[in-house]
């Protein structure tokens, strides 16, 4: 292909020279065809190196300053001359006179012409391949961000365990078996995951949230991992309550029946068996668990009954409470009762704002209610 080339612009050469008559006319067209691509480069240059080269040299020829002395003697731009006070150019270069000279311009014009029309064919395909090629360059660099985005996607899940995740939404709760018959009762915008596998060569959970759990028997330990702590048993039924949001990372676990070991991640070695009916906090990394003798279990687990208690609880956990289970925004304006405990119970309340008012009256604050938002101040 390339031979044929060459044979081809050989060809187009000679078909020009066949029209220039003079010695150095012949010379200048033939050193600046082959200044334009005809001998080999030393380094071959790409399609973009050509077109700005043949470019430039287009450029050069029609100003008259190619470093080539003989394409400078060759064409040279006409020179201006004043007419009724503007500048304009004169058909004859300022230099020259006579029918001989204006002969050799109209035949320099000629060859001009034509050799850029021709360098234009050459410029043409190179540059539809410039442009190709800069759209295929970006097409590529957007195929290999979209390569690497698979493959660190792909290693995420090769390196993370596969969860199947379970969640009760504001205002409703949920309830879960599973794959060993275990039953565990989600309170509201709580979340679960259950690893791959689960039943089969562990019984893990991660927990995010409040939820009651009901474990089968068997010989594999039942575990609920919260943001700071881990409670294991057997076989027996509990309640945890660990939401990771908190500012203060902790976990609170009533057991109900049966036996549970709790722990810090951090210290194994530091565990605490509870036994049936006690309430345990967990707060911190510490791994330093705190015995409420104060808070009953029953007060613990009234949620899965849908009633709604609160022993010595600070007031922004039980507004925070409140716009969980029943899916309303409740905005606290004072900033120094967040910390004032609050008791209460309530039987299967349908609405807030019974409870809601009641909490400003034990806080001394001021409830408005407004747009379904309900305000403290």
């Amino acid at each position: 292909m390339k031979k044929l080339n060459n044979i081809h612009r050989n060809k187009q050469l000679a078909e020009l020279l066949e029209n220039v008559s003079g010695t150095e006319e012949r010379n200048n067209l033939t050193e600046m065809w082959e200044l334009t691509g005809n001998q080999p480069a030393v380094k071959p240059l790409t399609a973009k190196e050509k077109l700005d080269d043949w470019n430039s040299i287009l450029k050069k020829i029609k100003n008259g300053t190619t470093d080539s002395p003989s394409l400078q003697n060759g064409y040279t731009k006409p020179a201006p001359v004043k007419s009724s006070g503007t500048e304009s150019y004169s058909p004859l270069p300022a230099h020259t006179t006579g029918e001989s000279n204006i002969q050799k311009i109209i035949e320099q014009e000629r060859v001009f012409s034509e050799t850029q029309h021709l360098l234009k064919e050459q410029i043409a395909p190179l540059r539809k391949a410039t442009e190709s090629r800069s759209k295929f360059h970006k097409f590529l660099y957007a195929a290999a961000a979209v390569l690497l985005i698979a493959i660190g996607t792909g290693f995420w899940f090769q390196l993370s365990p596969q969860y199947e995740t379970f969640t009760a939404m504001p205002g409703e709760t949920a309830r879960i078996t599973l794959a060993d018959n275990s039953t565990v009762l989600l309170n509201s915008g709580s979340e679960l995951l259950v690893p791959k596998g689960f039943g089969d060569n562990h019984r893990n959970l991660e927990l995010n949230g409040e939820a009651f759990f009901e474990v089968a028997g068997a010989s594999i330990p039942f575990m609920v991992t919260t943001s700071n702590a881990v409670v294991e048993v057997l076989g027996t039924s509990f309640n945890v309550r660990s939401w990771s949001h908190h500012k203060t990372s902790q976990t609170l676990v009533g057991l109900e029946s049966g036996k549970v070991d709790i722990y810090s991640p951090a210290r194994l070695e530091s565990r605490s068996r509870l036994e049936p009916g006690q309430v345990v906090r967990i707060v911190g990394t510490t791994g330093l668990t705190n015995l409420e003798e104060n808070i009953p279990i029953s007060d613990i687990t009234a949620w899965r009954n849908k009633d709604f208690a609160f022993n010595g609880t600070s007031l922004e956990d039980a507004l925070d409470e409140i716009q969980r289970r029943f899916n309303v925004s409740v905005q606290l304006r004072q900033n120094a009762a967040r910390s004032k405990q609050v008791t209460g119970f309530y039987r299967n309340p349908e609405n807030p704002r019974l409870i809601l008012d009641d909490l400003a009256t034990i806080t001394g604050l001021t409830l408005e209610e407004k747009n379904s938002s309900f305000w403290l101040y």
